[in-house]
């Protein structure tokens, strides 16, 4: 093998060896807890991306969490809620953290919901229902979608939704992007709850 290929191979291996260790040994900031909920329907969906800043233990942004419609403006959320997590220190990263790396879909994610999601017997599914914890970088976030009864509707299809975001300190998660557990049922891709047990 000619010298200079050694070297290649020598210098890709030890980028490989540090990238490793920097990541096995990875700390996550220590962050303030922090809780949103946002309230909407067909008849006002949210048109508008909510962003949620989730700040060190020094005030400091250090990620956001953007929380979206299929009717948000300047922005690709699909279904009836997705929420996206996004670092920002020391810059903006566009990678969704919620989608595990590598992956081959938008979709392969839990920090979308679909109205199967809010179906019985789909809502009650401990992982991929309409309660989500998702652990990731030092902290748990929870998502929870839930279909508020109108007490006045005049329309018998209106749906009102309440979603629930929240984070706090959850020093046990290591990685550094979501996992999205392999075992999804059908009903998760489908608007349907169909197939469920």
């Amino acid at each position: 093998m000619p010298r200079k290929y050694v070297c290649i191979l020598m210098v890709l291996a030890s980028t490989w060896l540090l990238a490793g260790c920097v990541f096995k040994d990875a700390t996550w900031p220590v962050i303030e807890p922090v809780s949103r909920t946002f309230r909407f329907s067909n008849e006002e969906p949210l048109a508008e991306v909510a962003v949620i800043p989730v700040k060190n233990s020094d005030g400091e942004r250090v990620y956001e969490i953007r929380c979206g419609s299929e009717f948000s403006k300047h922005y690709e959320f699909s279904g009836l809620a997705q929420c996206a997590l996004y670092s920002v220190r020391p810059t903006f990263d566009a990678h969704d953290l919620f989608h595990p790396l590598p992956y081959d879909s938008d979709w392969e994610t839990l920090g979308r919901f679909l109205p199967s999601h809010l179906a019985d017997p789909c809502a009650a599914d401990p992982v991929f229902g309409n309660r989500r914890t998702i652990d990731v970088r030092g902290m748990r976030v929870l998502l929870v979608l839930r279909q508020i009864v109108p007490t006045h509707s005049q329309d018998p299809d209106s749906r009102h939704l309440a979603l629930e975001v929240s984070a706090v300190n959850w020093p046990g998660a290591k990685r550094s992007t979501a996992i999205m557990p392999a075992n999804a049922p059908n009903w998760f891709y489908a608007r349907e709850c169909t197939g469920a047990v």
